[in-house]
C-alpha cells in the first residue's frame, strides 16, 4: 500500500466516527531515530558537549534505569521521576540536569509525522472530536508542550503515566469510554503499535487502524554503511522518510534523497573550512558553483560569497600566449584524448568555421579525428599557418579577463569553490597570477580532486569526497561520472569568453535549452535544495553529522546500483561532452554475444557504465564490483 494510499483508507474511515483518537510517538510524532531509545545517544552527546562530562554508556545506564524502575512499580505505568530514581552518577553532573537534558531533548528531535498530519487535519476540517491517547512515561505538561510545538491540537488527552493505565492492557481504552460516556461503535483508534494499537483495541471493541511504517524513499539500504556511521545515516534517511513529498516526480524525490544530502554535506564541510580561514570573498565558479551557491544560501546565508563566471575554456586560452610551442599547449589545455579538429580548434580559442579552407589544404576536415598519437606529438601540419592567430586571440582575451576579475575585487585572500576533479581553472588563475602581478592567495575547494592529480602538489586545494591519500569514493563515482557532472549544471551556457566590458561575458548557447533535460535537471534540483531548506530548519541537524560517506550514499546507490526505475528515467537522457551522447547505449544482449569486440568498445565509450551493463543483462548483479575487477585487469596489462 503505497502513502497515499493509507491516507486515503484513514480518511474514509474516519468519516464514520464522531472521535478519532490518535497514538503520538511513530504515529503523530516522528523522532526521527532508528529506535526510541537512541534519544540517549544524542543525550549524551549534549552532556559531552555541554558540560564536558563524558558519560560512559549512558544509553545501557538508562535503559537499566527504566527496566528496574518497572519491575518495581505495582501500576502499570511508571513516570520519568521514578526512572531517575534508580540512576546513579558519579561524574560532575547531577541527576535533575540529566533529566532537564533528556526532556529537552524529547522536545527538540520530536516533529510531526508528516503524512499522519495529513489525516490530523481531515479530522480537524470535518470537526471530529479529537483523543490523544498514549503509553509514555513522560510528564503531561511535556507531552503537551510536544503536540502544541507541532501544531497539534485536541479536545482530550490521556496519558498512562498520569493515570496508570496502559493501551497495552487495555485498561486506558476502558478508561476512555468510561470518561467520555461514549459507546465503542463512536470512536476510532490510529496508531503504529500492531499490538497496543490494533489488537488490543480491537479486542476492546474498539475499531482501530495498524499505520504501518510509510515509505516514501527508495534507497534505504544500510549494508554498505560503516558501522560507525550507520546510526547517523538511518536517521538522514528517517527524516528524508518524513519529510519528502510523495507526490512530486522522480527526479524531483530522486533530487531530495540522493542530492540533497550530498549538497548538504558540501557546504557544511566548506564552513568548517571557511570558518577557520578569512577569506575577503568566497567565490562560486560557474556553472557547477550554481547551485552550490544557492545551497550554501539556504544554510549560512553569508554576505562575503558570490557566483562569478569561469570555464576551463575561458580560463585557459588567455594562458595559450604564456607558452612556447603546440606541445606546452596541448599539455596544458587538457586534451586528454583523440579530439575533432573542431574541438581541437575550439579549444585553442579559435572559430573552426573560419578556417576550413586551411584545414582542407592538409587533407583534414571539421569533423575528423586528429589521430592520438600526432596529437601527442604534436605534430599536426596545419597549426603553423594558423598559430599567429591563436596566440593574437590568447593575448586579447587575456586582456579582457584582467577586466573582469578587477570588476570583482579578485584580491588579498580568496577561497574558489567549484565540482572540481583536475583543478585545471585554479591552475590558470594562478598562472595568471603570476603574469599579472596579482595580489591574491587562492585556495580551492573542491566535490573532489581525481587522487593522482599533481595540481595538489602546487596549488592550495582540498576536497571534500576524494583527494590524494583519499580516494575510494573516487572510485564509487567514477563509472557514473556523466549524471554526477549533470546535476550539478546551472542552466546557463557555458562561458565562452570575458568581453571588453568588464561586466560581461559570453556564453555558448545552453546545451539543454528547451529539452526535457534542463527540466528533469531543474526538478531534481528543486528537491535538492528542498531536503536541505527541511534539514536546515530541523534540530536533528544539530547531532546527526552528515560527513562525506553519509552525504554521497544515496547518490553511490543510484549510480552503482540502478533500480529500474533509475534506468528508465536517467538512460534516455542525451548528456553533451563536445558532442551529445545518450547516457545508455547500448544493444541486446543476444547482439553482444556474437560480437564481443563491440561489447568491448560500447562499455569503454559508455557514459554510466553500471547503467550500460545493467541495461543489458536486465537482473540485479554486482555490477560496480564487476567494473573494478574488469578495471584492475586492464591496469595490470
Amino acid at each position: 500500500m503505497t502513502v497515499q494510499e493509507q491516507i486515503e483508507m484513514c480518511k474514509k474511515a474516519i468519516n464514520q466516527y464522531e472521535y478519532i483518537s490518535f497514538d503520538i510517538f511513530d504515529t503523530l510524532i516522528k523522532r526521527n531515530l532508528p529506535k526510541p531509545s537512541d534519544l540517549f545517544l544524542i543525550v549524551e552527546k549534549r552532556i559531552e558537549d555541554e558540560f564536558k562530562v563524558k558519560l560512559k554508556n549512558w544509553k545501557q545506564i538508562r535503559i537499566n534505569a527504566e527496566l528496574q524502575a518497572r519491575s518495581k512499580t505495582d501500576f502499570e505505568e511508571i513516570t520519568l521521576e521514578e526512572i531517575y530514581e534508580n540512576i546513579e552518577v558519579t561524574n560532575e553532573i547531577d541527576i535533575e540536569n540529566l533529566k532537564e537534558i533528556e526532556v529537552e531533548t524529547e522536545l527538540e528531535i520530536c516533529e510531526k509525522n508528516m503524512q499522519l498530519y495529513e489525516v490530523y487535519k481531515y479530522c480537524k476540517d470535518n470537526n471530529k472530536k479529537i483523543i490523544i491517547t498514549t503509553d509514555m512515561y513522560l510528564p503531561k505538561k511535556v507531552i503537551e508542550k510536544i503536540l502544541q510545538k507541532n501544531n497539534y491540537s485536541y479536545n482530550y488527552l490521556f496519558l498512562s503515566s498520569e493515570l496508570k493505565k496502559t493501551k497495552h492492557s487495555g485498561e486506558l481504552y476502558k478508561y476512555i469510554l468510561k470518561t467520555l460516556n461514549i459507546k465503542k461503535e463512536q470512536i476510532l483508534h490510529i496508531g503504529d503499535n500492531k499490538n497496543s494499537d490494533y489488537k488490543i483495541a480491537r479486542k476492546m471493541g474498539i475499531n482501530a487502524i495498524h499505520i504501518k511504517e510509510l515509505k516514501s524513499i527508495s534507497y534505504k539500504n544500510t549494508k554498505d554503511v560503516k558501522n560507525e556511521e550507520k546510526f547517523n545515516y538511518e536517521c538522514m534517511e528517517l527524516f528524508i522518510n518524513n519529510h519528502i513529498d510523495s507526490t512530486q516526480n522522480y527526479y524531483w524525490k530522486a533530487g531530495y534523497e540522493t542530492f540533497g544530502p550530498l549538497l548538504y554535506g558540501y557546504i557544511k564541510w566548506l564552513n568548517s573550512y571557511f570558518k577557520n580561514n578569512q577569506y575577503n570573498q568566497v567565490y562560486f565558479l560557474s556553472r557547477d558553483g550554481y547551485i552550490m551557491k544557492k545551497a550554501y544560501d539556504i544554510i549560512e546565508k553569508n554576505n562575503n560569497s558570490e557566483y562569478i563566471y569561469a570555464s576551463r575554456r575561458a580560463l585557459k586560452v588567455p594562458t595559450i600566449w604564456m607558452y612556447k610551442n603546440l606541445k606546452d599547449i596541448i599539455d596544458n589545455i587538457v586534451f586528454t584524448k583523440k579530439k575533432t579538429v573542431n574541438v581541437f580548434l575550439k579549444r585553442l580559442g579559435l572559430e573552426p568555421d573560419k578556417y576550413k579552407d586551411i584545414i582542407a589544404k592538409y587533407n583534414y576536415n571539421i569533423t575528423q579525428k586528429i589521430p592520438k598519437d600526432i596529437l601527442e606529438k604534436a605534430d599536426i601540419e596545419f597549426y603553423k599557418e594558423i598559430e599567429n592567430d591563436v596566440y593574437e586571440n590568447s593575448k586579447n582575451e587575456y586582456k579582457n579577463l584582467l577586466k573582469y576579475y578587477n570588476s570583482i575585487n579578485f584580491t588579498n585572500n580568496v577561497a574558489i569553490v567549484d565540482i572540481g576533479w583536475n583543478g585545471n581553472m585554479q591552475q590558470a588563475l594562478e598562472n595568471i597570477k603570476k603574469i599579472a602581478n596579482w595580489n591574491v592567495n587562492i585556495d580551492g575547494y573542491y566535490v573532489g580532486i581525481i587522487p593522482d592529480s599533481d595540481k595538489q602538489l602546487s596549488l592550495n586545494m582540498n576536497g571534500f569526497l576524494f583527494k590524494k591519500d583519499k580516494e575510494d569514493l573516487y572510485y564509487k563515482t567514477h563509472f557514473f561520472i556523466s549524471i554526477f557532472e549533470m546535476i550539478f549544471l546551472a542552466h546557463h551556457g557555458s562561458v565562452k569568453k570575458y568581453t571588453e566590458d568588464s561586466k560581461n561575458v559570453e556564453f555558448y548557447p545552453y546545451e539543454y535549452e528547451n529539452t526535457d533535460t534542463n527540466i528533469n535537471i531543474q526538478n531534481f534540483q528543486e528537491g535538492a535544495l528542498q531536503f536541505i531548506q527541511d534539514y536546515s530548519k530541523s534540530n536533528l541537524n544539530k547531532y546527526i553529522e552528515i560527513n562525506e560517506n553519509v552525504a554521497i550514499y544515496n547518490l553511490l546507490e543510484l549510480g552503482n546500483r540502478p533500480k529500474k526505475t533509475d534506468m528508465k528515467e536517467f538512460g534516455n537522457i542525451q548528456f553533451y561532452d563536445d558532442d551529445y551522447y545518450k547516457i545508455i547505449n547500448s544493444k541486446s544482449l543476444l547482439y553482444y554475444i556474437f560480437h564481443l569486440k563491440t561489447f568491448k568498445e560500447d562499455l569503454e565509450e559508455s557514459i554510466w557504465k553500471t547503467g550500460f551493463l545493467k541495461s543489458i543483462f536486465k537482473i540485479n548483479l554486482p555490477y560496480y564490483e564487476i567494473l573494478l575487477k574488469i578495471r584492475g585487469v586492464v591496469k595490470k596489462k
